[in-house]
């Protein structure tokens, strides 16, 4: 007996990695071919990939991309849930794509799967997990400084 269209569309969807819907826009944005962009995206799921980021619970993964981002900073961004991402100034442009969870974002908004957040040179910026999953995201940056005081 074949499988109703549903329950057969619901079994492939079952197979595919986790983070196959992202594949061509990760591609596009990070000037990668999209089985590259698949083995990037696989990182996420290492453990041993991530590093200590700039706050407590905040993790980065850094990678190259392809030669559209040459010299830009590439790479993941995980955020535990309840965690803040520390406030910073953009001293060139960025791009993101969120792949996994929740966060309000004091420049960008509400962000979920899917979203992507642009900030222009000179924007800041912080945000925070709202969600009850880590929140992960993809991002190239032309250039961050931390060392700007948050707005009181």
């Amino acid at each position: 007996v074949a499988p109703s269209p549903s329950v057969r569309a619901r079994l492939l969807a079952s197979t595919e990695p986790r983070f196959e819907r992202f594949v061509r826009r990760f591609s596009e944005l990070f000037d990668v071919a999209a089985d590259r962009a698949r083995e990037l995206l696989g990182m996420v799921d290492q453990p041993a990939a991530w590093e200590a980021g700039p706050e407590p619970g905040c993790w980065l993964i850094h990678f190259p991309a392809g030669p559209a981002l040459a010299g830009a900073d590439t790479g993941f961004v995980k955020l535990a849930p309840g965690a803040r991402f520390a406030w910073h100034r953009h001293t060139g442009a960025e791009h993101n794509l969120v792949l996994q969870g929740r966060a309000d974002d004091t420049l960008l908004g509400r962000l979920g799967p899917g979203d992507e957040g642009v900030a222009e040179p000179g924007s800041e910026h912080d945000f925070v997990n709202t969600g009850d999953e880590d929140f992960v995201f993809a991002v190239w940056v032309w250039g961050v400084d931390f060392t700007v005081p948050r707005p009181q």
